[in-house]
């Protein structure tokens, strides 16, 4: 096979594992059902704790893709796991978590996070109840 057709290869069978991943599942390991990837909704991961608090962890699709709740969870907990004035931080803005990702806190009554990679995968969390 020649060097072109081996990277359009390899290409497409990226795509199509990242299409079939677009559901991930929850932070409470409990496989998504739903794999839309035509819905610009936001898909629900599932509960995870904040500061003592229960959120939903919530993974935003944008136009370049969407990330799995798996890694969202991942970095949302080594966001959490970060010394107290680095998450204070990101009450102020954005604070570097790990691999481009960067993450802030709502310093409101909400405590919610948001966590970004670049303009390109986005998820945050919202407070149950």
């Amino acid at each position: 096979m020649s060097m072109r057709l081996t990277v359009i290869a390899l290409a497409a069978g990226a795509l199509l594992l990242t299409a079939c991943d677009k559901g991930g599942s929850n932070a409470e390991g409990k496989e998504k059902t739903s794999t839309t990837s035509t819905s610009s909704e936001p898909i629900d991961c599932g509960k995870v704790d904040v500061h003592s608090a229960t959120h939903t962890l919530i993974v935003d699709q944008t136009a370049t893709g969407v990330v799995r709740c798996t890694e969202a969870a991942d970095i949302l907990d080594a966001y959490l796991a970060l010394p107290a004035d680095k998450q204070s931080a990101g009450s102020l803005g954005n604070v570097d978590v790990t691999n481009g990702w960067s993450c802030t806190t709502d310093d409101g009554e909400t405590a919610s996070i948001g966590c970004v990679k670049g303009d390109a995968f986005a998820f945050h969390t919202e407070p149950v109840g």
